[in-house]
C-alpha cells in the first residue's frame, strides 16, 4: 500500500459494480495496475457522494496523471476531508 493512490477494492465489489457499470472495465484495469493508497483523489473529492462509475474514472485519471506534486496536493487536502466529513 502507498500513501497516495486509488482506493482498495474488494474483488466481489468490483465484480458487482462492473456488472452494473460494464463501461468501467477498462478503467478498473488501469486502477488495479498500481498499489492502493491510504488517501487518494476520490477520498478528498466527495467520497460516498460519488457513484462507482465516476469513482473508478477518477481513480483511473489519478493513475494516468500521478506525480509528486499531485500526490502532495492530495495529501494537503486529506485532513480537511477527514475533519469536514464531506461525503461520509
Amino acid at each position: 500500500m502507498s500513501v497516495v493512490g486509488p482506493r482498495a477494492y474488494y474483488p466481489d465489489e468490483l465484480e458487482n459494480q462492473q456488472n452494473k457499470y460494464p463501461h468501467t472495465r477498462s478503467a478498473v484495469k488501469v486502477v488495479l495496475s498500481v498499489k492502493p493508497g491510504i488517501t487518494g483523489f476520490w477520498q478528498v473529492s466527495g467520497r460516498s457522494e460519488i457513484n462507482f462509475d465516476k469513482r473508478i474514472e477518477m481513480d483511473a485519471a489519478y493513475v494516468k496523471k500521478r506525480s509528486i506534486v499531485y500526490d502532495f496536493w492530495i495529501i494537503l487536502k486529506s485532513p480537511w476531508a477527514m475533519i469536514s466529513g464531506k461525503g461520509v
